[in-house]
């Protein structure tokens, strides 16, 4: 992707309307959400990420993130072996602005969150 001239290759559309081809930016990351024992235990947690680069023009890419997994502890080591006890989540990109984005989670089953929640994103803009 960093040599490919991918602009000619991807049309895009806004409101209906479909948009001139311009280059167009691709980063991406792996990040984590973090949420300690407290009182009451959240059921939604928030964790702000910075682009690697500010996307020009003041332009808003679209992100997409998507759960990569979980840890009881920050301390853990991580796993790419799924355990018994992890839960299923969603993880949405919110607040999204030329220079960073909000990763908002929410556990599928409602239960309260508690540990290490790790997410990988994309944006492209």
């Amino acid at each position: 992707l960093t040599t490919m001239p991918v602009a000619g290759f991807i049309a895009t559309k806004t409101d209906n309307t479909a948009n001139d081809k311009k280059p167009l930016s691709v980063q991406c990351g792996r990040a984590r959400i973090l949420v300690p024992a407290q009182q009451p235990q959240p059921v939604e947690a928030i964790v702000e990420v910075q682009f690697p680069e500010i996307f020009k023009d003041d332009a808003k890419p679209v992100v997409l993130c998507t759960y990569a997994g979980y840890t009881a502890n920050a301390t853990d080591a991580w796993t790419d072996t799924p355990f018994d006890t992890w839960a299923g989540a969603a993880i949405g990109a919110v607040g999204v602005t030329n220079s960073s984005f909000k990763a908002r989670i929410r556990r599928f089953d409602g239960s309260t969150l508690l540990g290490v929640y790790y997410f990988n994103w994309i944006a492209i803009g």
